[in-house]
C-alpha cells in the first residue's frame, strides 16, 4: 500500500485533496510529511488510528466510520471536521464527539453525513466561537425537524436528502434568519417513500414500513 500511496504523491509538494477511504492500507507513512489541505480516510483500524493521531491536515479532515464510533476524538484538530457513517444516531456518541469538538476553539464546520439520525437535540450542544457562526451539513440523514438547532451560533445548514418538509425548512428560515440549503426536501402532499401516507402524516416519510411513531 505504501508503494501505491507513493505513486499517488511522488514528485509533488503536496495534495489539495486526497481520500483513501475504503482501501486495504496498513502502512501510512509515505505520506506522514505529505502535506494535504483536505484528506479523507477511514477510522476502522490501529494503523488508520495512529496515524491520525500524529498527521493534521492544512484545512479539513473527514473520517469514515463504516457504522463504527471512534472510540475518542482526540485526533480532531482542524477546524473543518467530517465524520461520515460514524454510529452517531447513537446519543451517547454523538455527544462524545460534541464534547471534544468543544474544546475546539478554531472549529467553523461539522458534518455528519449519513449517521441515520432523526434527533438532533445532542449535536444542538455543539458550541462555535461567538465570533464566527459555524456550518453544519447533515446531508443523507432522515432528520425531520431542525429546531433544536434554532439557538445555534450557526450560520448555514446543509441537509440534502433528509426527511425535512419544504414547510418546515421554511418556517426555520423565516423564524431564525439561517441559511438552510435543501434542494431536496419534501412537498406537505407528497408521497416520498410511496406507502400510502402523504409526507406531511408521515413519521419516516423516507421509509415504506414505518408511518407512525405509535
Amino acid at each position: 500500500s505504501a508503494g501505491i500511496i507513493s505513486q499517488i504523491t511522488g514528485g509533488l509538494p503536496g495534495l489539495v485533496v486526497l481520500f483513501v477511504y475504503d482501501n486495504p492500507i496498513e502502512d501510512y507513512s509515505t505520506i506522514a510529511d505529505f502535506p494535504t489541505i483536505v484528506l479523507g480516510m477511514s477510522i476502522r483500524t490501529q494503523p488508520e488510528m495512529a496515524f491520525l493521531d500524529q498527521y493534521v491536515p492544512l484545512q479539513s479532515l473527514y473520517v469514515f466510520g463504516d457504522g463504527k464510533t471512534p472510540d475518542n476524538f482526540d485526533f480532531v484538530k482542524n477546524g473543518q471536521f467530517g465524520c461520515v457513517d460514524c454510529g452517531l444516531s447513537d446519543n451517547q456518541a454523538m455527544s462524545r464527539m460534541v464534547a471534544h469538538l468543544n474544546t475546539r476553539d478554531n472549529l467553523y464546520f461539522v458534518s455528519v453525513q449519513d449517521n441515520g439520525i432523526r434527533n438532533l437535540e445532542p449535536l444542538s450542544d455543539l458550541a462555535f466561537s461567538e465570533d464566527r457562526p459555524g456550518q453544519i451539513s447533515l446531508n443523507a440523514n432522515p432528520v425531520a425537524s431542525l429546531w433544536p438547532l434554532s439557538d445555534m451560533n450557526v450560520s448555514t445548514i446543509n441537509a440534502e436528502e433528509t426527511a425535512l418538509l419544504c414547510s418546515h425548512v421554511q418556517a426555520f428560515r423565516d423564524a431564525t434568519g439561517k441559511t438552510v440549503n435543501s434542494y431536496t426536501c419534501l412537498s406537505d402532499g407528497g408521497d416520498r417513500d410511496e406507502d400510502g401516507v402523504i409526507n406531511l402524516n408521515d413519521a419516516f416519510p423516507l421509509d415504506p414500513t414505518e408511518s407512525s411513531d405509535t
